[in-house]
């Protein structure tokens, strides 16, 4: 434990009622990676380090106290179960209410930062090269984007408020594509220039680019197969059109081709698993679209993108819990995540689980089928909607089994739904929306 908590200790000190008094006392193990001369316990459980604000006065010194030891051995009460459960299957750090975390009476909003890492993979261990360390906030470092990108709408992202308009699984329909005018609809030629197939959804990020998921093309598609797809806008309620009395707007939709694009190499689609946080590529369309509102960049604007209470995924998937072969009804939707369980990981070269967001949800719902490359976002000044993960795969949130759905509501948490992360490539981003021609 930090120094400032051994006088806690004494005698009979508050500490002492709660805590089991650690070997040592020091600050060296104030940062959670970084153990310095702390030395090496084997934990048969998970070892957690606890990281607590120094608060004077209502306000935040800048300096903290830290806890660090194995999750059976730091507290006599122990933890709360369902609480701890969120920490066992990566490493990675959280904050949480101290009532939420420890046997304690009362309600305590207290926060405590909360970071975890499996077994020996702790404290300096051998094994410390090959952790997952999944932190809050995005970790990347400060970029600098000066230059402003052609066919982007700077106007329409920073300037005043706009007029507030009122599944993706189990999720909510849209009615009305001049709400959400950035989602895109990708189809694939299937052998004539009529037999068009949906594979996934994208979002327009300019007049003229748009960001998706790289695992919806095969390796041939993004070399000479690319000119099979079409990127439409304006495509919703599709399915009897003139008959669905939910359809409001009757704009014509349009399709464009893709004129280039930019792939992140070192995805590899047959281990999606180990490289989701590269599975993202940007296409610059064949000619501009006639929208004004599309999606927002945030890196552009500097906008905190790790305090949001509320994010929202689109897609153009299936939204039905049947069987695989249910045919898209080619209708948009969205789905809310309010006050999620959200991990965003380091920004940084490397497998598993890098630069990816994590959603854990605490039931069946979320991304599905033929979401994939769907935003994932928050909105701020009413509509304005600002893009920050792209979307690649899930677990447990999309299933197709009835027997195995009401099976899944008494775990909850079981389901993920998981993010490239927009800010860890937004470089790559920024530097091919500069190369498109005026």
């Amino acid at each position: 434990m930090s120094a400032p908590y051994e006088e806690a200790f004494k005698g009979d000190g508050s500490l002492s009622r709660h805590f089991i008094e650690p070997r040592n006392f020091t600050n060296a193990c104030d940062d959670p990676i970084d153990p310095k001369k702390v030395g090496v316990v084997m934990c048969r459980t998970i070892c957690l380090t606890l990281t607590q604000d120094i608060i004077v006065f209502g306000s935040n010194t800048g300096k903290k106290l830290t806890m660090r030891g194995c999750s059976s051995l730091l507290t006599k009460k122990g933890f709360h179960n369902r609480t701890i459960a969120l920490f066992d299957r990566y490493d990675m750090c959280r904050d949480v209410k101290t009532s939420d975390l420890f046997h304690f009476d009362g309600e305590n909003s207290q926060i405590v930062t909360v970071c975890s890492c499996l077994g020996d993979r702790c404290n300096g261990s051998q094994r410390v090269s090959g952790q997952i360390f999944l932190a809050v906030g995005t970790k990347c470092s400060v970029k600098q984007f000066g230059k402003k990108v052609p066919y982007y709408n700077y106007e329409y992202c920073e300037g005043e408020q706009l007029k507030s308009q009122n599944y993706i699984f189990e999720g909510e329909q849209i009615t009305d594509v001049e709400t959400t005018p950035w989602n895109i609809f990708i189809a694939k030629n299937r052998g004539n220039d009529t037999n068009y197939k949906q594979t996934c959804t994208g979002t327009l990020i300019s007049r003229k680019h748009v960001l998706t998921a790289q695992h919806c093309f095969q390796k041939d598609d993004l070399k000479s197969g690319i000119a099979r797809f079409r990127f439409i806008v304006n495509i919703f309620c599709e399915s009897d059109t003139e008959k669905d009395s939910d359809c409001i707007s009757r704009q014509v939709k349009s399709a464009r081709k893709a004129k280039s694009f930019y792939f992140d190499p070192n995805f590899n689609k047959n281990e999606l698993l180990e490289t989701p946080g590269s599975d993202y590529v940007i296409i610059e369309l064949d000619e501009e679209v006639p929208i004004r509102k599309h999606a927002c960049l945030p890196f552009l604007h500097e906008r905190d993108v790790k305090n949001v209470k509320s994010l929202t995924v689109y897609g153009y998937g299936k939204s039905l819990n049947k069987d695989m072969e249910t045919q898209y009804d080619m209708k948009l939707r969205k789905y809310i995540y309010n006050d999620p369980y959200i991990l965003y990981s380091k920004c940084e070269a490397g497998k598993y689980f890098k630069n990816l967001i994590s959603i854990f949800l605490p039931k069946t719902g979320g991304i599905c089928h033929g979401d994939s490359g769907g935003s994932l976002g928050f909105f701020t000044d009413g509509q304005r909607f600002n893009i920050i993960g792209v979307s690649s795969f899930g677990f447990g949130g999309c299933v197709f089994s009835a027997k195995f759905s009401s099976f899944l509501k008494y775990f909850p948490g079981t389901a993920t739904n998981h993010f490239a992360q927009v800010d860890c490539f937004s470089q790559q981003i920024y530097d091919f929306m500069l190369k498109a021609s005026e």
